[in-house]
């Protein structure tokens, strides 16, 4: 079946996958991850959205890399926003300037940020002896997969910025607060509550 050739032809790429880099003077030798031209990476066309200057959402199609973790999320059903997914080798991911050259639901598609750079990062992520022997079967190089949960209930806002307020750091401060500190402001039980008030004392912002 599918992913048994996936797994057989994993084999050849994990022979030369990984390497070995000597550390520093008596330190242990540390290990690298080697990947080449013919390092397999699945991408991607992902339904996003982008907001204009009116504020509006607007449609937006972009090829991504995808890593291992992430493929094996979506093919036990996890909600994505992938519609479909192709593997390539490496080097053609990389030489790649648009979609053209991808199968046909690729096509209207552009390529994200930093393109090579993300292939060659999500390739890391496939060497790894799980990645080679569990998942590489389930899109095979040429392949393309489509049956994934796709959903955009949740949609991807690649330009969104978020304002960091001074309720993002309270937030942050009661997830940490391992002495109860806001738990006896907010019961008017810490120092400095409004006498006669029942209430705690105002957070500082």
């Amino acid at each position: 079946d599918r992913r048994r050739r996936g797994g057989m032809a994993a084999r050849a790429w994990g022979s030369r996958a990984r390497g070995v880099r000597a550390g520093a003077a008596g330190a242990a030798p540390a290990t690298t991850i080697v990947v080449d031209a013919r390092s397999y990476v699945p991408v991607g066309v992902s339904h996003c959205f982008s907001k204009n200057e009116d504020g509006m959402f607007e449609d937006r199609l972009l090829v991504e890399p995808i890593s291992a973790s992430s493929l094996e999320c979506m093919s036990l059903g996890a909600p994505t926003s992938f519609k479909a997914v192709t593997a390539l080798e490496l080097g053609a991911a990389q030489g790649l300037d648009g979609p053209e050259a991808l199968p046909a639901a690729f096509h209207g598609a552009e390529l994200c940020a930093d393109f090579p750079g993300r292939a060659e990062a999500a390739a890391r992520t496939w060497t790894r002896e799980h990645a080679r022997e569990e998942l590489m079967g389930l899109v095979p190089l040429g392949t393309v997969k489509e049956d994934f949960n796709f959903n955009v209930d949740r949609p991807r806002v690649i330009n969104a910025v978020h304002i960091v307020t001074d309720d993002d750091n309270i937030k942050q401060d009661k997830s940490i607060d391992v002495y109860g500190r806001f738990d006896e402001e907010e019961k008017g039980g810490g120092e400095g509550g409004s006498e006669g008030s029942g209430e705690g004392a105002p957070v500082a912002r």
